[in-house]
């Protein structure tokens, strides 16, 4: 924590990848507890309105 708190007052820290890592996976069980779809390093809503047939039998 203190990694991230150094970082927003815009000092340099030594274990940035660290603190980085830690605000990724924070964030990433944030929005899978919402339902959202994790696919590397993107978020998709899990809403069956959003999708266009794109051919195929292929849905996105």
């Amino acid at each position: 924590m203190q990694g991230i708190a150094q970082a927003l007052h815009g000092q340099d820290i030594v274990n940035s990848q660290e603190a980085l890592r830690f605000l990724d996976i924070i964030l990433r069980q944030h929005a899978a507890k919402q339902g959202r779809i994790l696919v590397r390093k993107s978020f998709f809503h899990n809403d069956v309105n959003n999708l266009t047939d794109v051919g195929g039998g292929v849905l996105a």
